[in-house]
């Protein structure tokens, strides 16, 4: 049961990310300067997070 909560938690917390822009443009300002990928990076891992959640 604990990891059915967590998963939800996990799901619906990145989920709530496109609903804030201002957030979500650090997050992809930060990735872009740390890699090479930018938002293509985030996309990535938005898609992978999203799965296991």
């Amino acid at each position: 049961m604990l990891l059915f909560i967590l998963g939800l938690i996990l799901f619906f917390s990145i989920h709530m990310l496109p609903f804030y822009p201002e957030y979500r443009a650090q997050l992809i300002e930060k990735l872009d300067n740390d890699t090479i990928y930018g938002e293509g990076m985030n996309k990535i891992i938005f898609s992978v997070i999203s799965l296991l959640g």
